[in-house]
């Protein structure tokens, strides 16, 4: 999270970037140009719904100002070695699409089975995770619960722990995307996931 100071430069910075007086952003905040100009000079702090008015008055995404790294408005994320590695095991494969986009931390993975596969998948935990179905059938696990995909379905839910997957057959393929979410032993911070 960033400091007083620092969340003021950007606002200021950010409005500068886009010429707008502090009544422009007054008129489209609805926050009084002066108190404003308080949060600028770092007197103030905005509260999270005052932080998203601004931000929208900026056309800015509110996630610009808290994220203690400063994005540009468009981030190329290259390829690492890592990411183009496979992961192999018997007959999955599981292939990192990005080494995490910046600024949500978004990993992307694409999974092909060339056989029938039954088995943890270390890769899709913690944290949200979406899969999308593009060929086969599968059933993930998640505690006692079994969710059956087929071409076309999709499934999203929070996994403290690697979901078991059952391939029961040859050619199948599911694009995953994971979000690392905050746990309960974590303290309410986001969980901390290695970049392969």
């Amino acid at each position: 999270m960033l400091t007083k100071q620092a969340l003021a430069r950007r606002i200021r910075e950010a409005r500068h970037k886009r010429k707008m007086t502090l009544k422009q952003v007054e008129r489209l905040s609805g926050f009084s140009s002066t108190h404003i100009s308080e949060i600028e000079r770092g007197r103030t702090s905005p509260t999270i719904a005052a932080l998203t008015r601004i931000s929208e008055a900026l056309q800015k995404d509110p996630s610009y100002f808290i994220e203690d790294r400063e994005l540009e408005e468009v981030c190329l994320a290259s390829p690492s070695p890592a990411t183009r590695e496979r992961a192999e095991r018997m007959s999955l494969e599981v292939r990192p699409l990005t080494s995490g986009i910046l600024a949500s931390r978004l990993r992307l993975y694409s999974l092909r089975s060339s056989t029938a596969f039954e088995g943890r998948v270390e890769e899709l935990c913690p944290g949200d995770v979406c899969l999308y179905m593009i060929s086969g059938s599968a059933h993930v696990r998640r505690g006692k619960e079994v969710f059956d995909l087929e071409p076309g379905s999709s499934l999203h839910a929070f996994f403290e722990t690697s979901p078991i997957v059952s391939i029961p057959e040859a050619r199948t393929e599911m694009f995953i995307a994971i979000d690392p979410q905050t746990l309960p032993e974590t303290g309410g911070r986001r969980a901390e996931v290695p970049v392969p």
